[in-house]
């Protein structure tokens, strides 16, 4: 996956579309919303998903679309 695009109704989530390129290392936006979406950034809690985990792949995508609207 190269680009995310998340529509909630007709409103686009978030300013720009969710880009990563694992290969050159350009995830961790999407890193941070994992911790973001799930209610734990900032917080001295884990996931069970690691960095590295998430570069090679092992990816998940959370959203807050509480936030949306």
């Amino acid at each position: 996956m190269s680009e995310l695009d998340l529509f909630y109704g007709q409103q686009q989530y978030g300013i720009k579309p969710l880009t990563t390129n694992y290969t050159d290392s350009l995830y961790i936006r999407a890193f941070n919303m994992l911790y973001s979406g799930t209610g734990k950034l900032f917080k001295n809690e884990g996931n069970g998903i690691l960095r590295t985990s998430f570069s090679q792949g092992n990816a998940l995508y959370a959203f807050d679309l509480f936030k949306a609207g």
